[in-house]
């Protein structure tokens, strides 16, 4: 994800414990063997590395998705066998399996973490997409979804295989969450826009 002066922020996850999380990052070691999330910022020209940050737990973790909000802090959306870090005030759910966290640019502070779509590892589904709209609000969505994931009252659906959620600025509230289609939706079907359309 690109910032307005070119910069570009990269995450995923990783199984080596030889990644290089700088100076002040918010967490410096991973775990070898065991998939870690990290998020690394880099030069307009991709030769310097400017920081660069391991997130996770003893389990396996994985951020599928980036995005950055109007001040261009850094969020994540993506998929954790830990209990990571619920800051107050925003919104989770207990025994989350998908996490959405937000970091400062330097990624040296978390601001805001939260963890939804209770259940076991994989119940919530596999992240597919993600976005932090003009607004700041929040769109996740995530297919193979088993569990009972929470639903808001105007839900399209209230089961099914795919599962969509909206929230608000900072993650502090659920404003729409629902299921659609039935046992099975392939990867890459949702897609959401700035204006906060869901395709």
């Amino acid at each position: 994800r690109f910032t307005t002066d070119g910069t570009f922020y990269m995450a995923g996850g990783s199984a080596s414990n030889d990644l290089e999380a700088t100076a002040g990052a918010y967490q410096t070691t991973g775990n070898a063997g065991v998939n870690s999330g990290y998020i690394a910022h880099f030069s307009a020209d991709a030769n310097d590395l400017l920081s660069c940050t391991y997130y996770g737990g003893d389990e396996a973790d994985n951020i599928f998705f980036i995005d950055l909000d109007n001040d261009e802090n850094v969020w994540v959306y993506g998929q954790s066998a830990n209990e990571l870090p619920i800051t107050d005030g925003v919104y989770s759910e207990e025994n989350g399996t998908l996490f959405v966290t937000k970091f400062n640019p330097a990624l040296t502070e978390l601001v805001a973490g939260s963890m939804v779509a209770a259940g076991t590892w994989g119940s919530g589904g596999v992240p597919i997409a993600f976005l932090v709209d003009r607004c700041d609000n929040i769109y996740i969505s995530a297919h193979g979804a088993s569990g009972d994931l929470t639903t808001t009252d105007d839900a399209v659906y209230t089961e099914g295989g795919f599962y969509l959620a909206a929230y608000g600025p900072e993650i502090e509230t659920l404003e729409f969450a629902t299921y659609y289609g039935a046992n099975h939706v392939d990867g890459g079907t949702s897609r959401f826009d700035k204006n906060g359309i869901i395709y």
